[in-house]
């Protein structure tokens, strides 16, 4: 996914700066851009794929990106649990301790993220809990 710190430059780890790394189907993606909108105005810089560069490399962009995350939010909902690029995303996130934060949008939690707490999104609500959201303004704040 790509760097949406609204307008702002990619966020990447190397650089000092955290971010989030958001997974998702793109049949979600009007939801996640004013998830990421909304993280970022309080002070949560996100990551989701609109901006990879022409001729970048997917597969490539996407490690990379998820290696280089402070945390991953992944957004459930059914037809992103049909999502191979969601299983590969949070697969390399939990293989490489990034820290995982389901957030139930639609449907029901992923069976194969049982042993994750998630949040579920409720009726109107762009932002996760105020107790989610200060974990991944910690996460974003703590040097790489």
């Amino acid at each position: 996914m790509s760097s949406l710190a609204v307008n702002a430059p990619s966020p990447t780890r190397r650089d000092g700066e955290g971010f989030v790394f958001v997974s998702y189907s793109r049949a979600d993606r009007a939801f996640v851009e004013e998830l990421c909108a909304a993280l970022t105005e309080v002070g949560v810089a996100c990551w989701f794929d609109v901006n990879i560069p022409t001729g970048a490399r997917w597969d490539e962009e996407l490690r990379d990106r998820v290696d280089q995350a402070a945390a991953l939010v992944v957004v459930m909902s059914p037809t992103g649990e049909a999502s191979p690029w969601i299983r590969l995303e949070v697969g390399r996130a939990l293989n490489r301790g990034v820290p995982v934060h389901p957030l139930l949008l639609d449907g029901r939690r992923f069976d194969w993220l049982a042993h994750l707490q998630y949040e579920a999104v409720q009726p109107g609500q762009v932002l996760p809990s105020n107790e989610l959201v200060e974990r991944l303004r910690a996460a974003v704040a703590a040097p790489a």
